[in-house]
């Protein structure tokens, strides 16, 4: 029922509204958050496209996998922003 009432515009609200957590972020802290946050994202939007393409529509199993996917992407994005940043 959720998916059924998502549209484009409601995903990319998420995406603005995440890009500016990380602009805050970043301007609170460092620039390392930001590059950890838009790092993170950017994967998550492809894996999310990746889902609903091979799925053919965006369900529950295909969000679970999505939390996931978008978990992995900012603990790999936070990985390699310490290892630049040091």
């Amino acid at each position: 029922m959720f998916a059924s009432r998502l549209r484009p515009t409601d995903a990319l609200k998420a995406i603005g509204t995440s890009a500016v957590v990380a602009g805050i972020a970043a301007d609170a802290t460092s620039r390392s958050i930001a590059f950890v946050l838009v790092g993170g994202g950017a994967i998550a939007v492809a894996a999310g496209a990746v889902i609903v393409r091979l799925r053919r529509r965006l369900d529950g199993d295909g969000f679970g996998a999505l939390v996931e996917l978008t978990f992995a992407a900012v603990l790999a994005a936070t990985v390699a922003a310490r290892s630049i940043v040091g």
